[in-house]
Order: structure tokens, then sequence, then C-alpha cells
């Protein structure tokens, strides 16, 4: 007899952990290809592990030839001046009754509806935000726009590397479930999650703070980075009649998840009273993931042109590489000589000479092979594959 767990009977970190391990069920099949896009395109815009931020060491080792990358760059340009430009008006807002629009007053009320818009949005991030979303689309098939409102900017905007996030649809195929891991210094949890007056540094609410952060903080370490997480999805508590944030269309939780050790892994700090940093919610889903095509009920995009031509950039990669190989061993070949040159040394440098006696019929140093490679075959055929 198969026994099952009623939800009901789950407690809030047990909903979410399963909720987790079900969005990272759809997300496996498509990491190795968000790997592989990453690595010979963009490799900058992936990020599959939460401790991987602030690293400033080269990705882009795959990479001999950057025309994919640039190629990738051209996209997100011409999709930002041709679709979202600041410098136009690209939407026009009306009403869902043709008549009405027609009506003057309702004209000059949409009029000014419009203008304000473009001045709200000339105010924040997004138009800096848009290019990178648009270069996400165009590689990986799928990219993430967050939305939260700011006092001092109207809103704030995030464009999350793939990888960083999950994703799930409704019955309808539209994505409204939404899981990221990312990390936070102890400073910003507290800042974030902790503070009851923003003017009285003193005032810190630690309830729904972990006793790691907690001492963290009173030992100074202020900087130590913890792994966070953030899952926005349907509100099971939805109640339009109640105020409280927490009872909104869409619920949004913040959890503390744990400090990455040395060796990378999560050392779980969760809260053992079951709290967490935040329970809130919204009225819409505040996250906007566009996808470039979507095949059945699948979750996350395909057919963008990074995965459409991914098999062309590995084999312009591997041609360049070829092609390098073959010129350097015109220019610095391989070369053979007589053994009694083993301890005098030998100068390949242009004018320069080496005394070689002939000795068991080798007469002096030559090239270990000969190559007979047109290189100009290799530059016309990579010249194909960049256009």
């Amino acid at each position: 007899m198969v026994q099952t767990i009623s939800k009901d009977s789950l407690t809030k970190h047990q909903k979410l952990s399963l909720l987790r391990s079900q969005l990272e069920l759809e997300m496996n099949s498509f990491e190795a290809t968000f790997r592989d896009l990453g690595d010979f395109i963009l490799p900058r815009r992936t990020r599959f592990e939460v401790f991987d931020t602030n690293r400033g060491e080269r990705k882009d080792d795959q990479i001999l030839d950057s025309t994919a990358t640039m190629s990738s760059r051209t996209l997100s340009s011409g999709m930002m001046t041709g679709v979202t430009s600041p410098a136009r008006a690209w939407f026009k807002t009306k009403t869902d009754i043709e008549d009405l629009n027609e009506v003057q007053a309702v004209k000059e009320y949409f009029t000014v509806v419009d203008k304000r818009m473009r001045s709200a949005m000339l105010r924040t991030n997004l138009y800096n935000q848009l290019p990178v979303l648009y270069g996400d689309l165009g590689t990986f098939a799928t990219g993430a726009l967050f939305m939260e409102e700011d006092f001092e900017d109207v809103a704030n905007f995030k464009c999350f590397p793939i990888g960083s996030y999950m994703v799930g649809n409704d019955k309808r195929g539209r994505v409204k479930v939404f899981f990221r891991e990312f990390e936070l210094s102890v400073r910003q949890i507290v800042d974030q999650f902790g503070r009851l007056d923003k003017n009285d540094n003193s005032k810190i609410f630690w309830d729904n703070i972990s006793h790691t952060v907690k001492d963290q903080w009173d030992s100074g370490q202020t900087e130590q980075k913890i792994s966070v997480e953030h899952f926005v999805s349907p509100n099971d508590n939805y109640n339009p009649k109640k105020l409280h944030s927490k009872f909104k269309k869409y619920a949004s939780t913040y959890r503390e998840r744990g400090v990455a050790s040395s060796s990378g892994s999560i050392e779980s700090s969760l809260n053992s009273t079951g709290k967490l940093l935040s329970e809130k919610g919204y009225d819409f889903f505040p996250v906007m993931v566009v996808r470039w095509e979507v095949v059945g009920e699948d979750t996350y995009g395909t057919g963008a042109p990074g995965w459409i031509t991914i098999g062309d950039v590995k084999q312009l990669q591997l041609m360049e590489k070829r092609k390098l190989q073959a010129i350097d061993q015109k220019v610095n070949p391989s070369m053979v000589g007589p053994t009694s040159l083993r301890n005098a040394g030998a100068s390949q440098i242009p004018g320069d000479i080496t005394f070689v006696d002939d000795r068991d019929g080798t007469k002096g140093i030559k090239r270990l092979f000969e190559i007979d490679f047109d290189i100009r075959e290799l530059t016309q055929e990579a010249e194909a594959l960049r256009n």
C-alpha cells in the first residue's frame, strides 16, 4: 500500500523544497544545452552555481573566433532599436472598446498616460536591462526580467543569468512559477529583511533571520555571503478581501539556504523554527519570462538563433584552432637534428647561425615533417561559416 502525504501536512519549508525539486526536474534536460550556448557564445551570461559571483577569471577559453558573440550583440542591438527604442514612442495605450477610443476626451487622456509612462520608464534602469534580455533571448531562447517597485526610481529591473533561475507554467502555458537562488551578504540580509526603521540602524528585527547570520553580524563579518532562495508562485492563500501583502494573488517568499563553504557546498542554516525571511505577495506576476519558441508543453524556449547555429559555432572554433596550429607549424615547425646538438643547443632566431657537422647522414637541423597545407582553403571555409 502506497502512503500518500497531504500537502496540508507539509511545513512551509517542505513545500518550498518540494517545489524546487520539481522545477529542477524540468530544468535538468535543458542545462547541458544552456551550458554549451554559454561556453561558445555568451560565457558571462550563465550561472549554474550560486557561489559563482564576483568571479573575474576568464570564461571564454572555448572561443577563438568571436563572430557568434558579436552576432549576439548585433541581434540584441537590432531588437532594442526596432522594438523598444527609448528614442521613440514604441507603445500606445487604449481601451478594449474601439468606439470609445475615438472619443476626443479618451484620446487626450491616453496621450497623457503614454507620456507619463515613457517618462517613468526613463527614470528606471529598464533600458539598461532590455538589451541584456534580448541577448539571452536570441542565444538561449529564454530570458527572465524581474520588476520590483522602487521608491527612488519608480521601479527596478533585473535580468537574471540563465542557470540561476527555474520556471514553471500554468494551465495556459504561461510562466507563473519562478525560483532563483542567489547570494546576499550578511549586511544585505539585515538591511533588506531586518530593518524596522530605515533611519535608525539600531532597530533590527531578528525573528526571521537565522542564528548563523546574527552570529556573523555580531562578530563583524558583515560581508560573509549567504545563499538565499526566492520563490514566486500562485498563492494558495489568496484572499482579495484581506489587505496584508501575503494574501495577494502571487506569493513571494524569501528564505535562507545557508553559507557557501570553501568546497563549494552549502552548509544549511535554515531557521529551525520554520520561519522565513519574508512572506509577501504581488497583484501581478513580477517576472517577465520571454521565450523565442515554445514546443508543445515545454517550459523553456527553443529555436533561437543560438540553438540553430551552435553546431556551426563549434565547427568554426575547431577550424580556427586547426588553422592556427597549421600556421604555427609553418612559422615555428617541429624540428629534427643530430644527437650531437643535444647539449650544444641550437638557435632558430632569424639570422643566427648554428654550426653542425655531418653525422650519420644527417646534415644539420631540418623540419620533422613537411606540411603541404593550403591555409587559404580553410580561411575561405571559415569565412563562409562566419557569414
